[in-house]
C-alpha cells in the first residue's frame, strides 16, 4: 500500500512538473498594439494634415498649369503670338512640359537617353552571355511609364526570337 501511495505521489508530482514546463503560446497583433500608441495617433494626424497641404498645393499647381496651357492653346489657335524665334517657342513648350512633370506628365526622353539605355541593356545582355546584333541593339524599346527616373523605374525591352 505504501508503494502504491508513493507511486501515486510520484505520478502526481511528475504531472505537475511536466505541465509547468509545457510550452505556452500567445499571440500579439503588433499592428493593433502600435495603433493604440499615442505617438501613432499623433503621426497619423500629422500625415493627414500634410496630405491636405499637398492636395491643396497640387490643385493650385494644376489650376495654374491649366490656365497657362489654355492661354497657350488659345494664342496658337488665334495666331496672337508676338514675333519670336524658334528658340523662344521651344522655351515655352519646355516650360509647359516642366510644369506638367509634378502631375505625372510625360517624362520626355531625349534620343541620347534612349541610346544610353539601349547600350546599358545590351551590355547587361552581353554580360549574361546573350548575343545581340547591332540591329537588335538599336531596336531595344525604352519606356519610362511617365515617370522621371529611367534607370530606376524604366524599362528596356528587347523582343528576342530564336529560330533555331
Amino acid at each position: 500500500m505504501t508503494i502504491i501511495r508513493f507511486s501515486l505521489v510520484l505520478v502526481i508530482l511528475g504531472m505537475g512538473a511536466v505541465s509547468s514546463v509545457a510550452q505556452k503560446f500567445g499571440h500579439l497583433n503588433l499592428g493593433n498594439a502600435v495603433a493604440l500608441m499615442p505617438e501613432t495617433k499623433a503621426a497619423d494626424a500629422e500625415l493627414a494634415a500634410y496630405q491636405t497641404q499637398l492636395i491643396a498645393k497640387g490643385e493650385e499647381m494644376a489650376k495654374k498649369f491649366q490656365e497657362s496651357y489654355n492661354k497657350y492653346l488659345e494664342d496658337a489657335r488665334t495666331g496672337n503670338f508676338p514675333p519670336f524665334s524658334c528658340r523662344v517657342q521651344t522655351g515655352i513648350v519646355t516650360a509647359l512640359h516642366e510644369a506638367q512633370q509634378p502631375f505625372g506628365g510625360t517624362a520626355m526622353l531625349t534620343r541620347s537617353m534612349v541610346r544610353n539605355a539601349q547600350a546599358r541593356a545590351a551590355e547587361m545582355l552581353d554580360e549574361a552571355g546573350i548575343v545581340v546584333t547591332p540591329d537588335e541593339r538599336d531596336s531595344i524599346e525604352v519606356a519610362t511609364f511617365g515617370l522621371d527616373n529611367l534607370e530606376r523605374e524604366g524599362l528596356e525591352l528587347i523582343t528576342y526570337v530564336n529560330t533555331d
